[in-house]
């Protein structure tokens, strides 16, 4: 197994264990003007982000995506957490590596 392949195996190893945690959540993510797809998702509501001289600027909402169960999300696709229904739509790619894309969001 490769080294990509071995950090996706890791990774859906971890957010299955968020996910038993409650550290995590199941979702649905809609692509613009595509087909939905089931997948696991981590939101950090108070993701910091710093201004110019390395100050805290602020907070914002943040959703990860792992590439594999969502090989290529998009700006504007809709995530749709599946215990209470939060939407969020994703905004500005944030960090994006071999396993996962992390995406800046908005409410729906």
């Amino acid at each position: 197994m490769g080294q990509v392949a071995t950090l996706r195996a890791l990774d859906a190893t971890i957010v299955g264990a968020f996910i038993d945690a409650g550290m995590a959540d199941t979702a649905i993510y809609a692509p613009p003007g595509g087909d939905a797809m089931p997948c696991k998702v981590l939101v950090d509501r108070a993701a910091q982000f710093f201004g110019d001289v390395g100050e805290v600027a602020g907070r914002r909402i943040v959703v990860s995506l792992f590439l594999s169960e969502v090989p290529s999300p998009a700006r504007g696709g809709v995530v749709t957490l599946t215990d209470g229904g939060e939407q969020f739509r994703l905004h500005e790619l944030d960090l994006l590596d071999d396993s996962i894309s992390r995406w800046v969001v908005t409410d729906v």
